[in-house]
């Protein structure tokens, strides 16, 4: 076997290991984005981003609506609200 042949047969198992490997990534990449993690996330961003632009004057809104925000972020965590429940009350601070 000549090192043309050599060379050859390498790039070639090489260029299917890179691409089993993007394949992978790939679909971890899309499988995380379609649980259902992903509306709560976009929902508490969106919260948090309403929340960032309100007016400095009325802060004691803002602290309360901080506290409900904490209070609801912690009690997910724990497990002691469901993703609905949490998805509902953070839907109705979005609202107020």
């Amino acid at each position: 076997m000549d090192l043309k042949s050599l060379y050859t047969i390498v790039i070639i198992i090489m260029a299917t290991i890179i691409v089993e490997f993007y394949k992978r990534e790939r679909d971890k990449v899309t499988a995380n984005l379609h649980t259902n993690n992903l509306k709560d996330l976009l929902t508490i961003t969106a919260l948090e981003y309403k929340h960032s632009h309100w007016d400095p004057i009325n802060d004691n809104e803002h602290e309360l609506v901080d506290k409900k925000i904490s209070s609801l972020v912690n009690s997910y965590e724990k497990g002691e609200i469901q993703s609905s429940v949490l998805q509902k009350k953070v839907y109705s601070l979005l609202k107020s």
